[in-house]
């Protein structure tokens, strides 16, 4: 039985391509297929064949699903029958990018394609045609591979009657909606970001910053996942996904392979490090004054916070190895900054040098000229002095450089050479600096731990001076 759905795609593809090419969802990339493209470079291709398409709109490709039933189909046959149907819809005509998933209880393909023809440089139409298109001919397929189809009800191609689809619906509002699909990702997700990947399959636009929104398709404004209603907040959710009831292990457990790989490695919790949030400064933010509540929720991050900390702490080794850690992670970033100021410094000089011996090859016939010269030399030094000092300091700044001298040519790809090891310095002290601040904030909360446990200093002893008889008296 296999079950189709499709969705536009108006964002961005890549993203699209990047999920469904998961080496974790498709036994190492060994179930991936495309035509007429690369699944790495996908997005810059899709662009391309979009530049060159003659119709407008803003569908930039389409995203279909092929769902079989547990059990039913292996992902050899699950792949053979989704490349038969590429085939046969989009008749090698459209950039496409398909794979097979085998993490989940039940096999199922992802079919990411452009929306321009990179012959005709036609936009794909989707319409109710084309999907009972490609409906029949999964079903067609699934016969020939003997597998089980839905039949349709009552000789009807479409699904349920509005009368009996709208008391399934609770609400047709974007939010609950919204809800729905939250409800739906949330046993798929393997964490948060997992989530806001799906979301993004789903069509939805996704807006980072203090809180995170939702966009649906057709929807004017974004709409705060904390406004959603009680259970829906970025903590919750979080809780909801960590939280979840695992599926029993003959459920999950993939089917076997030919190859001689069988499982998947598992990840170590080195390569995903947790993400603690600084320490919340309780005294210092007239705020939590003022809220009680605001007080106490503050109070329990931090001891979240710093439990987290604690347990990362202790997976480093200890504190001592701990702090090694910090030592050696600002000693990495101090000689990467040092690497890149070098290079820089290199950078310089050696167009400092261009410079020279492109304005001595270039003022070097003048120059010539000028010292064979032997009548009206005055004249001469005067209309071309310019040309015949710049030689000669030229010529002085590059006396002590060792012969031959190199070509611009040479000095260029020196240059670019640098500026590319630049690039990819750039990137690790980024991540250098990103895992400091962790480390830093990790640090804190350690620090904040040491000295609540340390006990408070004794009382002063408060010593009373005697008072004076005439004070007595008055």
């Amino acid at each position: 039985m296999a079950v189709t759905k499709i969705i536009p795609i108006r964002i961005t593809i890549q993203n699209s391509v990047d999920y469904i090419c998961n080496p974790a969802k498709t036994d190492d990339r060994l179930l991936v297929h495309s035509e007429n493209c690369f699944p790495h470079t996908a997005g810059l291709e899709f662009k391309h064949y979009l530049s060159q398409a003659r119709a407008g709109g803003n569908t930039i490709g389409r995203h279909l699903i092929q769902s079989f039933a547990p059990g039913e189909v292996s992902p050899e046959a699950a792949h053979e029958i989704g490349k038969k149907l590429a085939a046969e819809i989009l008749k090698g005509e459209y950039g496409l990018v398909m794979a097979t998933h085998v993490d989940r209880g039940h096999v199922h393909n992802h079919f990411v394609w452009c929306a321009a023809n990179v012959v005709t440089h036609k936009k794909y139409r989707s319409n109710k045609n084309t999907y009972h298109e490609i409906r029949n001919v999964s079903d067609r397929l699934c016969k020939e591979y003997e597998l089980s189809v839905i039949e349709p009800q009552e000789n009807k191609t479409y699904g349920k009657s509005y009368d009996r689809c709208r008391p399934d619906q609770t609400s047709g509002s974007w939010r609950d909606k919204l809800k729905t699909a939250i409800d739906n990702l949330i046993p798929e997700a393997k964490d948060f970001e997992d989530l806001l990947k799906l979301m993004e399959s789903q069509g939805y636009k996704i807006k980072r910053g203090k809180y995170i929104s939702f966009c649906a398709e057709g929807q004017e404004r974004f709409t705060r996942m904390k406004s959603i209603g009680e259970g829906y907040t970025e903590d919750e959710i979080r809780k909801r996904i960590s939280e979840k009831p695992k599926r029993r292990a003959e459920e999950i457990t993939p089917p076997t392979f030919k190859g001689s790989r069988e499982t998947l490695p598992p990840t170590s919790p080195a390569d995903k490090p947790e993400t603690i949030k600084p320490l919340i400064d309780i005294a210092g933010n007239p705020k939590f004054a003022e809220s009680r509540g605001l007080e106490q929720w503050a109070r329990i991050q931090n001891l979240k916070n710093r439990a987290a900390a604690f347990c990362l702490m202790m997976e480093y080794g200890g504190m001592e190895e701990f702090l090694k850690l910090i030592a050696d992670c600002k000693t990495e970033t101090a000689t990467i900054e040092n690497g890149i100021e070098a290079n820089n410094e290199r950078i310089k000089s050696i167009g400092y040098l261009r410079e020279d011996i492109a304005t001595y090859h270039r003022t070097r016939p003048i120059y010539k000229e000028y010292t064979e010269t032997k009548f009206f030399k005055e004249r001469f030094l005067k209309k071309h002095e310019s040309e015949i000092t710049a030689h000669e300091l030229a010529v002085a700044e590059l006396r002590d450089y060792p012969r031959p001298l190199p070509k611009v040519k040479e000095l260029d790809a020196r240059v670019e050479k640098l500026k590319a090891a630049n690039v990819n310095n750039r990137k690790a002290l980024a991540e250098k600096k990103a895992e400091l601040k962790q480390l830093g904030i990790v640090h804190d909360y350690l620090h904040y731990l040491r000295r609540e446990q340390e006990p408070p200093p004794p009382p002063r002893k408060q010593t009373q001076t005697r008072k004076r008889k005439n004070d007595l008296d008055l």
